[in-house]
């Protein structure tokens, strides 16, 4: 699939207001499946309706990667605070 066409994907499921968790689960889904990596089985380490929340609540993605927010990403869904690797993980968890 062309950047473009996921990008459209990516921002279409932003900006969709998202009431429920159900609701997110089923759109995260069915975007996976339209960019050609479907989900087979949820992360069971990562809440994803969680992370989205809380990257929604700073801004979305882009203003969480352009403020470097990602270690705050990661301490808000309870990490450990002295990990060095955790903001590069949070965005790589949240890009897949």
């Amino acid at each position: 699939m062309a950047n473009e066409e996921a990008e459209e994907l990516r921002t279409d499921m932003v900006n969709k207001p998202v009431q429920l968790e159900e609701e997110f689960l089923r759109d995260l889904y069915l975007f996976m499946k339209k960019r050609d990596t479907p989900i087979e089985r949820i992360p069971n380490l990562v809440d994803l309706f969680i992370m989205f929340k809380t990257v929604q609540s700073l801004g979305g993605y882009k203003e969480v990667t352009t403020q470097q927010l990602w270690k705050q990403v990661y301490n808000r869904l309870g990490g450990n605070p002295r990990s060095t690797s955790a903001a590069t993980c949070t965005r790589r968890h949240y890009e897949k």
